[in-house]
């Protein structure tokens, strides 16, 4: 109908057409009607595919940056399978020291460093991780949610002296390799809609009783990493 909005593709989306397209695949293998890792090599797509919705969903910063970052690793995996290219890890892992490099400038100079919640007063958190740890609390009385990235790293957020302003704030993750802890106040309701991918979510909190009016909804991707929300 005109003027409903459209339903954005969501991660489960990719992730149930990922697991139907290699099920269809599988199932003509064993009927003999094709070779099933003759596709196989293609996989890599499917890191293309979650960067590329990363951008797509998160504003501009560190969301983007992440969804960059795992999409351009996916496309020179994906060339490296097709053999346009060979990613001879010998020659290239010096490039490891400059990513630990790029990360320890990032944390020293991009304001990731601890600080105190009652010194934070914005409505809206952006903090990355990249091979370090990051911490942030917020004591705002309208605490409208943010994005939280971690990247072989571990970003921790204090929001137990914040309140939520329109009784729900979304805070998007993204955990590679990594971890992402929250820390809530007990009066507020959590809601997990996020996907993990060998990683998980995990909701530690104390419901209130009854339920509170103040609700948290946490989204985003878990890949080879944790989020995790506690009080």
């Amino acid at each position: 109908m005109e003027g409903e909005a459209a339903t954005p593709i969501g991660p489960r989306v990719v992730l149930g057409l990922f697991a139907v397209v290699v099920g269809l695949l599988l199932t003509l293998d064993h009927l003999g009607l094709l070779r099933f890792f003759d596709y196989w090599r293609f996989w890599p797509l499917l890191l293309v595919a979650a960067g590329g919705l990363r951008m797509s969903q998160a504003s501009a910063g560190p969301g983007r940056a992440a969804g960059f970052l795992l999409a351009a690793l996916g496309l020179l995996l994906l060339l490296d399978r097709l053999g346009v290219l060979r990613l001879d890890l010998g020659r290239y892992w010096p490039l490891a020291l400059v990513a630990i490099g790029i990360g320890l400038i990032w944390n020293s100079v991009g304001g990731t460093r601890p600080a105190p919640a009652a010194a934070d007063e914005g409505r809206r958190l952006n903090l990355i991780a990249v091979l370090g740890g990051a911490s942030r609390g917020s004591n705002a009385e309208a605490f409208g949610g943010g994005e939280l990235t971690a990247l072989l790293g571990g970003c921790e957020v204090d929001l137990r002296q914040a309140s939520i302003g329109n009784a729900t704030a979304v805070i998007d993750t993204f955990a590679l390799c990594g971890a992402v802890h929250l820390r809530v106040p007990e009066s507020w309701t959590v809601e997990l809609r996020g996907t993990p991918v060998l990683g998980g979510f995990k909701d530690g909190t104390r419901p209130p009783v009854p339920p509170g009016p103040q609700r948290l909804v946490v989204t985003g991707w878990a890949i080879l990493g944790g989020v995790q929300v506690t009080n």
